[in-house]
């Protein structure tokens, strides 16, 4: 049996969907997302994800944000 691809992912901006952020994959028969942002990749950043098969979606907000490394020697 072929195994047939369910999921899908968009970025929201604003009211419009469009693809996934640059460096992101999404497995369409797993449904497992990666992600490594590049540089300049900061703030939140709206994921849909919709099962095709059940038509039922999940909104992720993604916060990216720079942290402080303090090292004291």
């Amino acid at each position: 049996p072929q195994i047939e691809a369910r999921w899908e992912g968009y970025l929201m901006v604003g009211d419009e969907l469009r693809r996934l952020p640059i460096g992101s994959t999404l497995d369409p028969v797993s449904g497992i997302f990666s992600w490594l942002p590049g540089p300049g990749f900061l703030g939140d950043y709206r994921m849909v994800f919709v099962d095709s098969k059940t038509k039922t979606k999940a909104i992720l907000t993604i916060r990216i944000g720079v942290r402080s490394l303090h090292l004291t020697f």
